[in-house]
């Protein structure tokens, strides 16, 4: 049968029906994420970008600057775009995917902050992935089975759309950008077909268009720049010069693409040395050797693994999730062997094609490499780093290898091989079974994204090894624990939430043993074992760990400063479970890494002179802390009362008067002075006091 007539028979297939079947299975598989709430990276994008909050009004500046500078500037609002753009990369070569961020920002103006329409759209987008993609096939490989439900191209449509590694693009609404570039590379690949058997400009105008805007969305659509001409020619148009002008109307918009992105983000360099020097942003910063390598290359197997046995399935690879692997054991020599053997055959098969020598089969097997290698090498950490060992939505684009690889073996390659019908129903049948296996494992891992508490609290038994999962489900627990902790709150319950204390506090000091340098579960564990019983010592002790790491956060030196205040009423009431001297080291200790913060130098007196009786240290402190700030009302009062207690009542009334001074209203303060003169045998001024201080009394209690 020629092709024409391939063709022919291709379009009296009833593709409406096909069309309405991946519709409802779009929606089958992903309806159970319509209600889900923002989750992971979508604070990124979508709920603290500065940007995207304006709606449209904001999409030009969108597109003006890195697609993080949006979200950096909810954090520093004194700074401009400018001065985060440069002071923020925290990645390679930065990111600029402004199109699936504006789609954010039209949705902000029309749907307002509900995270429903964002789903809702998603799930359309893989929707209409998926038809394109059976057009893009049957384009290649025109049908000619007689039965629409054993089409070689429908069958790796099904396969690819219900593949349970896709969870992470279509059910977090971040993964937008996947999504939006992978379709702007089939829409592109379609129409470079197109314009090849029918020779109209459109095509070529739809094409340059689709790859632009496929690229606007992520840097990916460029990895078909290799796939859609290879496809093409193999299948499609022998002739090498009839590719020049279409390869062209790819090449073009992608080199304007790179052009755009690199004036945006600046022509500096976009390896590892721009990246921030963090085991979080470069997880190979602590490899040694052939680490590096070895790792990766077991990433690649892992990449295989989930392909065919996608579970158990997490958000986070981060360190050390995946372990750091020398390159000569068993998987990653494997490994090396397996992709250098893909690329030698298909290095093999072009040479063959351009003599004209090669098998039907052997150009398929290498289109199947090449959808799969193509996408994979540009995230695989191969040729510059990506900020994380792998990730699921990495292999979004390579996964349409695999759905090919298992419909056309299944479905076309093993019935033409044997010419047997128990042979074609065992196709028919392990293809089900991977179609329902997936469609199976999608659906109950959706619920997973739901949020952030419950994303993170479930994924961290999966990356139990990883530093940033126990990190964030750490910090998730500890939220929620202050939402149900507070008696007014309709979900109060106390119990529940001392228990999501005590699990955070655990998988936060897992985070730290796994990477002892990570500041961010250090400032979490302080927070926790305040929140947890006032451990203020505790506390204290790990805001000072983070500072020996990095002398200037910020955040470790202002929770201290909130903190330490609380010492005064938390040894008075006993609600504190450090001690006096626990107290007194933490402060110590902090001051001897970061000297000068007042709070430290009052709460140093307080313990030595209330609970030590140690006046002669104690002085000293307060005075510290008012040659830092000297109107401090509460450091005079401490100190009035010291002198007081030693009998030094001139200090004690100076002490005092400063304290009235700055709070003319603190009836306190009118006690203690009159209470000072009446020491000093001044009885006309200890009773102008001592009524100056019942009338305030009174009035206060007249105003309650």
């Amino acid at each position: 049968m020629t092709r024409k007539k391939d063709l022919e028979k291709t379009t009296k297939l009833n593709k409406p029906l096909l069309y309405a079947i991946i519709a409802v299975f779009g929606f089958v598989l992903y309806g159970n994420t319509i209600n889900h709430d923002y989750a992971l990276d979508d604070g990124i994008v979508i709920t603290q970008n500065v940007f995207t909050q304006q709606g449209i009004q904001g999409i030009d500046e969108i597109f003006k600057y890195d697609s993080f500078v949006g979200f950096w500037l909810n954090s520093y609002p004194s700074r401009t775009p400018e001065q985060i753009q440069e002071d923020k990369k925290l990645v390679a070569g930065g990111r600029y995917r402004p199109l699936s961020i504006a789609t954010f920002a039209i949705e902000k103006s029309f749907f307002g902050d509900s995270p429903r329409a964002h789903h809702v759209i998603n799930i359309l987008i893989y929707i209409l992935t998926g038809i394109v993609m059976l057009q893009f096939l049957f384009n290649l490989f025109p049908e000619v089975s007689d039965k629409w439900y054993w089409s070689f191209p429908f069958l790796a449509v099904l396969v690819f759309m219900a593949h349970p590694i896709h969870t992470e693009v279509v059910a977090n609404i971040k993964g937008r950008d996947e999504l939006l570039s992978f379709l702007g590379a089939l829409i592109a690949g379609l129409s470079y077909l197109k314009y090849l058997e029918i020779r109209k400009p459109k095509y070529l105008v739809a094409a340059s268009l689709a790859m632009f805007l496929g690229l606007m969305s992520k840097e990916n659509t460029l990895t078909w720049l290799a796939v859609i001409p290879v496809a093409a020619w193999f299948f499609k148009e022998k002739k090498l010069a009839k590719h020049l002008i279409p390869f062209l109307s790819l090449l073009i918009p992608s080199v304007i693409y790179l052009i755009i992105r690199q004036s945006v983000l600046g022509w500096g360099g976009s390896g590892e040395s721009s990246i921030a020097p963090e085991l979080m942003n470069n997880p190979f910063i602590e490899a040694v050797g052939s680490e590096r390598a070895g790792t990766i290359l077991f990433t690649l197997w892992m990449y295989i693994r989930l392909l065919f046995f996608p579970h158990p399935l997490t958000y986070d690879y981060y360190p050390y999730h995946i372990e750091l692997t020398s390159v000569n054991q068993t998987i990653p020599v494997a490994m090396l062997v397996l992709y250098l053997a893909m690329l030698v055959f298909a290095g093999f098969v072009v040479a063959k094609n351009l003599m004209k020598t090669t098998k039907p089969s052997w150009k398929m097997w290498t289109f199947i490499i090449v959808l799969y290698l193509a996408p994979l090498s540009v995230v695989s950490n191969v040729f510059f780093p990506v900020g994380v060992f792998m990730a699921e939505r990495f292999v979004y684009f390579s996964s349409m290898g695999f759905a090919v690889m298992i419909a056309w073996l299944f479905a076309s390659k093993l019935p033409e091989r044997f010419k047997s019908k128990a042979v074609k129903g065992f196709g028919l049948f392990v293809i089900f079974v991977f179609i329902a296996g997936f469609s199976v494992k999608t659906i109950a891992r959706n619920p997973a994204w739901k949020d952030d508490f419950t994303l993170f609290t479930t994924d961290v038994k999966t990356s139990s090894n990883s530093a940033k999962a126990n990190t964030t489900a750490g910090g998730k627990l500890l939220e929620r624990a202050k939402g149900i902790s507070n008696p007014e709150s309709k979900n109060y319950n106390s119990e529940l939430a001392a228990e999501y204390v005590d699990l955070a506090i655990t998988y936060l000091d897992k985070a730290v043993e796994i990477h002892p340098a990570y500041v961010d579960p250090m400032l979490l564990l302080g927070n926790a074992h305040y929140q947890k019983n006032q451990n203020i010592a505790e506390a204290i002790s790990w805001y000072t760990e983070i500072l020996k790491i990095r002398p200037y956060h910020n955040l470790a030196i202002k929770n201290t400063r909130l903190i330490l205040p609380q010492a005064v009423g938390a040894f008075a009431s006993g609600k504190s479970t450090c001690t006096v001297d626990e107290m007194i080291a933490a402060c110590q200790e902090f001051d001897a890494v970061k000297p000068g913060v007042p709070e430290v130098y009052r709460i140093l007196g307080l313990m030595y002179a209330r609970y030590k009786n140690n006046f002669e240290t104690a002085i000293p402190y307060y005075q510290k802390a008012l040659e830092i700030n000297p109107n401090d009302a509460d450091v005079w009062k401490d100190l009035g009362v010291i002198y007081g207690q030693s009998g030094d009542f001139e200090k004690a009334l100076s002490a005092f008067m400063k304290v009235s001074e700055l709070n003319p209203e603190d009836e306190q303060a009118m006690f203690n002075i009159a209470v000072t003169y009446q020491n000093l045998g001044n009885a006309i001024e200890a009773n102008r006091w001592f009524v100056a201080y019942k009338e305030k009394a009174a009035e206060k209690q007249n105003a309650n």
